[in-house]
């Protein structure tokens, strides 16, 4: 098991599209994914618990992989969330 704290660099909680592909990223691979932001530890893979955590600008979240791909998880999901801050800028 392995984890990492990523800044979140733009409002998620409200932006549908980004929230959809972080899910998406996270049904790509066979590890267990975990998203912990404030009080919540949600399910990477569940598009309905991604959408319940708050994920606001400037936080940090702390994403949690369990398995046999959880170094690349980790690696795609921490890109993804570069990548978003790029395209916002």
């Amino acid at each position: 098991m392995i984890s990492k704290k990523i800044s979140v660099e733009e409002n998620i909680k409200n932006r549908k599209d980004i929230v959809s592909n972080l899910v998406q990223i996270a049904c790509g691979y066979k590890s267990d994914i975990e998203i912990e932001a404030g009080n919540k530890k949600i399910n990477a893979k569940s598009l309905f618990g991604a959408m319940q955590v708050d994920m606001k600008q400037y936080d940090t979240v702390k994403i949690i992989a369990d398995g046999v791909d959880e170094n690349e998880a980790i690696n795609v999901i921490e890109d993804y969330f570069t990548k978003i801050k790029k395209d916002t800028e």
